[in-house]
């Protein structure tokens, strides 16, 4: 090259030779030569020597790297590498619910990514396709660059960067570089450039916590890798270097400083020119590639964060229960749940304060809802609220403490009445008979109706009022008869009844947790913790499974197990084809007999209407209210439970934090017939209007049973001279003496108290 000279001038190349001898004046070498000073001969031996004992390292380490890689440890292939791969939970309609993972990696077949490929190899071993495994070159460069205290160089070649992370060699020891070198060499041996280039791209870290090259391609563009364009392959090709420098970026990610991406921008022009350089990509091509834009990191929600974190803790029990998966955050599985968008969007309107609908305007803090909603027709749970904290307690399902096994729920009051029904229609029991419904002492008990008496009720005579109206209007006296004439066979009848409906745990007297479903029958259950109380839902049952044994009412009798997850898949290994796994899970069955599901449908359907809550457009619908007293007056839970033919959603109300009463903004009590059904309401009026579900009309009810059970205790006004002695339900006396030791039913008592202090939980189970 010419320089220009001080006046301008272009000064002689060096070929021409200066006047003078063969140095020009001085001699060789003086003033004027065209030639360097010679070096002393001290310091060109010393470096003679260094590179020849450079040379001869590097010749002894490559021959004791093909000696080493006849005696390391195998390399461990692609297939047989256990990596962990992330699973993605979806809503039915395919929309991400969250990302479950130890590490976000998704395999994928890259064999035909050509793009991602020539980006990658151009950033991190342009010489791929032609060195075995180890470039020597790159070693002695690196080696001396180390050595005259350069920057330092790992010249790890792709095959070596695999072998590292098969290794799992850590550490920049030349020690390891032999050892990693010496796996690279016998990998490259026993497999075909194609396929460690394939496990390279599926394992290699991206930044953001994305392994793999389809992970990055979600986590920086939201796209999947075979959509990937040049210039975002050259991005992501270009970060492999420097991955994260500590902030959680790496330097080359444009997020890492928005205000100033200059340093991603020369990664990426160098990138693009290596791709140059090696032919694969055009010097026109890539005058007309821009920088990519990429997505705001972190744009999948953390599991536990927020309303979906009830729902994937209640996918991966049931993934554990019913799939046997247990590795559902490292098996890179494809889950897709019950759950509709719309439905769910729904509940949350409704059922959620944070979503600030009109319910919640003024509601008190302490004031908490859990909902689910299930098709009454498969099982599958369509939405579900438990609250906004997947690690913190399930207000809607079972909860597990590992010294306490699992727990949860509430108590249901009167709601809990519709497996009493079915357990009295069982016993041919009809909605005719007539039962008395007055407060009723026992020696140990006084049940009695929330403060509320028949005759202000609708039925003028306190003895003589029939079941169905008992239900509409929600009296607890005679459900207690029923369960009391029974004996200890009431309390029994009627978990069953819950049991075959779809309740699967009780908690009993004691706070014991039983689970129904490891008996057969809840006769077998010893020590028996259900008393008569049972009759109207003194004993906690989780919204869930409310919600399920409502279901099978809606259903006709036919018990669907409720379920969360529709379809679960895993990627084949050899054909890269996603694959269902099946389950055990069993279809519908009838536990109901239909007459009595409908004939209590039948019943049940006056209730919204009853209490203002009919839904829109005089949709057909069926449901019961119910709440629990709390121990110091007040009301602790309130419920509504319903169902139309298509969905059936169980409501629950209370303090989630502290179990203090729950009242209104103006300080009264919080009952069944208010913020619960009015969230019952508006949740089903929404679900069937966003998914346009015709008006379905119930089967007709019919009429069994009979009227005139030994069981119903009910005294008529004028009875017949026919009258025949039966359980509780004694003849008049034509003598009777009106003894003070005898009440209206001659089980005695009279009007004597139990001495218990009112208002006690135990004592006061009324609702609405």
């Amino acid at each position: 090259p010419v320089s220009p000279s001080p006046g301008g001038g272009a000064m002689g190349r060096a070929s021409v030779r200066p006047p003078g001898g063969p140095g020009g004046p001085g001699g060789p070498g003086g003033p004027g030569s065209g030639r360097p000073p010679r070096r002393s001969r001290g310091k060109v031996w010393l470096r003679n020597s260094l590179l020849s004992a450079l040379a001869l390292a590097v010749m002894i380490a490559g021959g004791a790297m093909v000696a080493l890689s006849y005696y390391v440890d195998d390399v461990v292939p692609p297939e047989r590498l256990e990596l962990s791969q992330a699973s993605r939970v979806y809503y039915a309609n395919g929309d991400e619910i969250t990302v479950l993972q130890e590490e976000n990696r998704e395999l994928i077949n890259t064999h035909n990514l050509k793009v991602v490929q020539d980006a990658v190899i151009a950033a991190e071993d342009n010489k791929f396709w032609d060195h075995s495994g180890v470039d020597f070159l790159g070693i002695v460069r690196a080696a001396w660059n180390n050595f005259t205290g350069g920057e330092i160089q790992g010249a790890s070649t792709i095959t070596q960067q695999y072998a590292r992370i098969a290794g799992e060699l850590h550490g920049q020891t030349y020690a390891r570089k032999l050892e990693e070198a010496a796996m690279a060499y016998k990998l490259s041996q026993e497999y075909e450039r194609a396929e460690i280039l394939d496990f390279y791209l599926n394992t290699v870290y991206f930044g953001r916590g994305a392994y793999g090259i389809e992970a990055a391609a979600q986590s920086y563009f939201d796209l999947s890798a075979e959509e990937l364009d040049v210039a975002q392959a050259a991005l992501l090709a270009g970060i492999i270097r420097y991955p994260d420098d500590g902030s959680g970026f790496s330097p080359y990610d444009p997020m890492h400083n928005p205000d100033d991406p200059s340093v991603a921008v020369n990664r990426w022009n160098w990138v693009t020119g290596q791709m140059v350089d090696m032919g694969t990509l055009a010097p026109a091509e890539r005058d007309q590639l821009e920088m990519p834009e990429v997505i705001a990191p972190s744009s999948v929600e953390p599991w536990h964060d927020g309303p979906q974190g009830p729902i994937v803790r209640q996918v991966e029990r049931e993934l554990e229960e019913e799939f046997g998966i247990t590795d559902v955050r490292t098996g890179g599985y494809r889950i897709t749940t019950t759950i509709d968008p719309d439905t769910q969007e729904a509940a949350l309107n409704a059922a959620r304060r944070d979503h600030g609908g009109p319910l919640w305007e003024n509601q008190n803090e302490n004031v908490n809802a859990a909902l689910v909603a299930v098709d009454p027709n498969s099982g599958a749970v369509l939405a579900y609220y438990g609250g906004d904290d997947g690690t913190g307690f399930d207000l809607a399902g079972p909860n597990w403490e590992a010294d306490r096994g699992w727990y949860g729920g509430r108590p249901p009051g009167s709601s809990f009445k519709i497996y009493t029904l079915i357990a009295m229609l069982e016993e041919r029991i009809s909605f005719d008979s007539r039962w008395q419904a007055d407060v009723y002492e026992t020696d140990d008990f006084t049940i009695r109706n929330a403060g509320r008496t028949p005759e202000g009720s609708g039925c003028e005579d306190p003895d003589w009022c029939t079941l169905r109206w008992a239900t509409e209007q929600s009296f607890n006296v005679p459900f207690w008869h029923f369960s009391e004439a029974m004996g200890m066979r009431g309390p029994t009848a009627i978990v069953n009844a819950a049991k075959k409906a779809g309740v699967t745990m009780l908690t009993g007297d004691g706070g014991a947790v039983v689970d129904l479903t490891e008996y057969a029958d809840a006769g077998e259950i010893e020590p028996f913790p259900f008393f008569h109380h049972a009759s109207f839902g003194q004993y906690p049952v989780t919204v869930l499974d409310h919600a399920s044994g409502t279901a099978t009412l809606a259903a006709g009798g036919v018990y669907h197990k409720p379920h969360f997850v529709a379809q679960v898949e895993q990627r084949d290994e050899q054909t890269g084809e996603w694959e269902p796994i099946e389950t055990n899970r069993i279809a519908g069955e009838e536990r109901i007999r239909p007459e009595v599901a409908y004939a209590i449908t039948d019943v049940l359907s006056a209730v919204p209407g009853i209490g203002g809550n009919a839904l829109a457009g005089g949709r057909p619908a069926a449901a019961k209210t119910g709440t629990w007293e709390h121990p110091e007056g007040g009301i602790a839970d309130a419920w509504m439970t319903g169902y139309t033919p298509q969905i059936a959603a169980t409501v629950w109300v209370g303090d989630a934090e502290d179990n203090d009463p729950i009242t209104d903004q103006w300080g009264a009590p919080i009952r069944s017939s208010g913020l619960p059904s009015q969230i019952w309401k508006q949740f089903m009026d929404e679900a069937h209007a966003v998914k346009d579900l015709p008006h379905e009309q119930f089967p007709p009810g019919p009429e069994i049973g009979d009227p005139n059970h030994p069981y119903a205790n009910g005294i008529e006004p004028e009875p017949d001279d026919d009258c025949r002695p039966r359980p509780f339900r004694p003849c008049p006396d034509d003598d009777d003496d009106d003894d003070d030791d005898d009440d209206d039913n001659g089980r005695g008592g009279g009007d004597e108290e139990d001495g218990r202090e009112e208002g006690s939980w135990w004592r006061w189970p009324g609702d609405d």
